[in-house]
């Protein structure tokens, strides 16, 4: 158990994953207070039964649907007021688990991932309107294993895409936020842990670079170039 997180506020969207629930661990072993919006019961016991090794006295959980952004921006406001600041916020949204080739793919599947990715953009806008503080920092994350072309899992690929290209938007219009932005790129995530301890070290000015938008995490050599060739756009 470390203090880097004391007394600052992190919100995790879609802390209730894989992914999630490792960056809420890293959180709380910083001593946050770490606030996970779910979208049922079972996603919450789901998360504390993951966090079994870390106490939970600063976990807060609530329930919410992420993809309508009505809900999104009540909540973020209740919780702003509550706390009268959002320190840290990280948005991990995985669009798409489909691995069938794109023909095959059903509309189920297409609708599913369209709802999350407005959940990705509900979140991101209600944040980046809260969070006025220069010294917070949001984070917005996507899986760049997808970024290769892979016809088996094709709508995995278009949903990577789709992050990335919302992120490098967001990272254009860089001047209009306030907040620390870094869009990460994670692959091969076997301890997730490690994921939020990487973001704990960009918030605490420890990783490398910085002062760049986008960052890697995990990831290899032909996804710096993808991210070179959106910063010089």
């Amino acid at each position: 158990m470390g203090n880097s997180l004391s007394g600052k506020i992190a919100l995790v969207v879609d802390g209730t994953s894989y992914v999630g629930k490792g960056i809420v661990q890293a959180f709380l072993e910083e001593n946050a207070t770490v606030v996970v919006p779910a979208s049922s019961v079972s996603d919450i016991a789901g998360l504390k039964a993951a966090l079994q090794s870390v106490p939970q006295d600063k976990l807060v959980t609530f329930l919410t649907d992420i993809a309508d952004y009505a809900k999104v921006k009540d909540y973020a406001d209740m919780l702003y007021n509550q706390f009268k600041r959002i320190d840290l916020a990280v948005t991990y949204i995985n669009a798409s688990r489909n691995t069938r080739s794109f023909l095959q793919t059903d509309i189920e599947e297409w609708q599913t991932m369209g709802n999350s990715l407005t959940a990705y953009f509900a979140a991101s806008r209600a944040l980046f309107t809260l969070m006025q503080d220069p010294g917070s920092m949001y984070v917005t994350m996507s899986n760049a294993a997808h970024l290769a072309r892979k016809p088996h899992t094709s709508l995995h690929h278009l949903s990577s895409l789709f992050q990335m290209e919302i992120a490098g938007l967001f990272a254009r219009e860089k001047h209009k936020i306030k907040t620390r932005y870094h869009h990460v790129y994670i692959e091969n995530v076997i301890a997730p842990v490690m994921v939020g301890q990487f973001i704990i070290k960009l918030y605490c000015g420890q990783a490398a670079a910085p002062e760049k938008i986008f960052q890697c995490c995990i990831t290899k050599t032909f996804h710096n170039e993808i991210i070179q060739a959106i910063l010089k756009d």
